[in-house]
């Protein structure tokens, strides 16, 4: 990010759904560091926000060397809202593979590639940045004194209400584009990464052990209770290149109803979100 944050962005998001360059997938590798830099092992295409930024630098390294800040996603409307930059253990945590949360320190590939004032504060997901800022509040009739909070990834977000509630080693399954599993009871020396086995944080910094997969859009194949054939007819190709997919979105809310029903189609709410997530951030092909 530009260190203005009225600005427009440095560079775009990258999808992480895009396949690298054989030369960004072999330069990344080595400067990875272990397991517990990364978290996990080294996935498949565009994930983890260290390797994204390594390719930046890259295709782009002007542009990456003018930016100020690069951010987690809540850390991006964090600083929008406040102007506050900040960084949080929870979405570094969630295979960003750029802390390391045993031994609580930025992993060595930050230093290495020279990134380290491209990382901003570390500040607990409760804490307050600050109000938000005066002139989007009189822009948009917002209250002046509302409070901005640093956010934090999501998983860990759900796994945190069992720990408010008395139990510190409860095991969550949170589920939507990714299923994530989640025990803090887990020790951290059992964790096999070649079986899909990942590190993550709670709330507090506390590691997490866990399990990863990308096992969101089965939902897609499942048909609809109410309604199956709306299910087919979507997810043709022919229908999402005739109607886009905020269309397909639309549609899938007012034929199926899921909003209104007692019992919610999970395939519906499924994927309207995973369609409405994608809307929400550009994002940019490399060609770099």
């Amino acid at each position: 990010m530009n260190a203005d944050p009225d600005d427009t962005s440095a560079l775009p998001m990258i999808d992480y759904e895009q396949d690298l360059r054989p030369a960004i997938r072999k330069g990344y590798a080595p400067l990875s560091g272990d397991f517990l830099d990364r978290g996990s092992t080294i996935m498949l295409k565009a994930a983890h926000q260290a390797r994204q930024l390594y390719w930046m630098q890259q295709a782009e390294p002007e542009r990456v060397a003018q930016a100020r800040w690069y951010l987690g996603l809540p850390q991006y409307w964090a600083w929008r809202l406040s102007g506050v930059p900040s960084a949080e253990t929870t979405v570094l945590s969630a295979q960003s593979h750029l802390w390391n949360n045993v031994r609580k320190e930025w992993t060595p590939i930050v230093a290495g590639q020279g990134w380290s004032r491209l990382m901003p504060p570390l500040h607990p997901a409760w804490e307050t940045l600050g109000p938000i800022r005066q002139d989007l509040a009189r822009r948009y009739g917002i209250p002046e004194k509302l409070s901005v909070l640093t956010g934090g990834h999501d998983s860990s977000l759900n796994l945190y209400r069992y720990q408010a509630a008395g139990m510190p080693d409860a095991c969550v399954i949170s589920t939507g584009t990714w299923i994530v599993g989640m025990c803090a009871a887990t020790a951290v020396d059992l964790l096999d990464e070649n079986r899909a086995m990942v590190l993550n944080s709670d709330v507090t910094g506390r590691p997490v052990g866990g399990v990863l997969t990308m096992g969101g859009r089965e939902f897609s194949h499942v048909p609809c209770p109410t309604m199956p054939w709306l299910h087919s007819r979507i997810a043709s190709p022919a229908y999402s290149a005739s109607t886009g997919r905020s269309r397909s979105a639309r549609h899938l809310k007012r034929r199926c109803g899921w909003r209104t029903r007692s019992k919610p189609c999970l395939v519906c709410m499924s994927r309207h979100l995973h369609l409405a997530s994608r809307r929400s951030f550009p994002t940019r092909r490399w060609r770099g």
